[in-house]
């Protein structure tokens, strides 16, 4: 008898250890990063998208807002990153990638409401039109920002702006001469035909098998910020490739590192 009540005793205190474990593990306070957080389609996904992980919804996405503010997170640029400006405490990059019209629709009241820097991530190819590389056979067309309303967040001075592949094909997939093919053409158009300062660029792909093809580029394109989709948080003292917390896709991941530099 004494030793099955040792025995349980042992169990317990090893349950309850590795509770606190994973308690402290999830919990702790974490050394101060730099959150990058992407939202690409704002709104409800339709019942028949296929990418419903694209999709934030705008009251989520102005809670998530809301609470950063409320926790003294600082907004910075994409121009705060090129330009290698020393970086506040717990710094904060939101960045809109594909240049979809709810930018102007929906994001922008809430970053006036709020007088909030973000950036854009676009192609000149897809401005005045529709995103074109996506089937209407299996996703809702969705359009795009108008040359005049690209030209009005120009001017509200709120976003800064980079640059994603010309055609939006998978860089991963494309030798690296035409990888850079992609992003400096797309620099060059956005340049000539809006006017635009590009201090950026979008890999739409992670960031694991391809860190050193990406570093190469980097060296090519003026080693301008890399923003990827490889899911995590980064040094503040990073400013090239950066991993990223995708909203649609990482809520909880997101609000667990928010908290984490609370």
């Amino acid at each position: 008898m004494a030793t099955q009540s040792l025995v349980i005793i042992l169990f317990s205190a090893a349950v309850l250890s590795g509770v606190a474990a994973c308690v402290y593990f999830l919990f702790r306070k974490e050394n101060p990063a730099l959150l990058v957080l992407v939202v690409e389609k704002i709104g409800v996904a339709p019942d028949s998208s296929h990418l419903k992980k694209e999709w934030v919804p705008l009251k989520s996405l102005e809670k998530t807002l809301e609470h950063l503010i409320k926790k003294n997170f600082s907004f910075i640029s994409l121009a705060d990153l090129k330009n290698k400006k020393k970086l506040p405490v717990k710094p904060v990059l939101l960045c809109f990638m594909g240049g979809y019209q709810t930018v102007y629709t929906q994001a922008l009241p809430l970053l006036k409401k709020h007088n909030l820097k973000a950036c854009l991530f676009l192609s000149p190819r897809f401005v005045d039109g529709y995103n074109e590389c996506q089937s209407p056979d299996e996703e809702p067309w969705q359009n795009m920002l108008t040359a005049k309303q690209l030209k009005y967040l120009q001017t509200s001075k709120l976003f800064s702006f980079g640059a994603m592949g010309l055609n939006r094909k998978d860089l991963s997939l494309l030798p690296t001469g035409e990888t850079l093919f992609e992003l400096t053409e797309s620099a060059f158009r956005l340049k000539k035909l809006f006017k635009l300062s590009i201090d950026g660029f979008a890999w739409n792909c992670g960031l694991k098998k391809h860190e050193e093809k990406l570093t190469n580029l980097c060296q090519k394109l003026e080693k301008l910020p890399f923003i990827t989709f490889q899911k995590g948080i980064n040094s503040p003292k990073e400013r090239q490739i950066l991993r990223s917390i995708h909203l649609g896709k990482n809520l909880t991941f997101a609000a667990l590192q928010i908290f984490k530099q609370r």
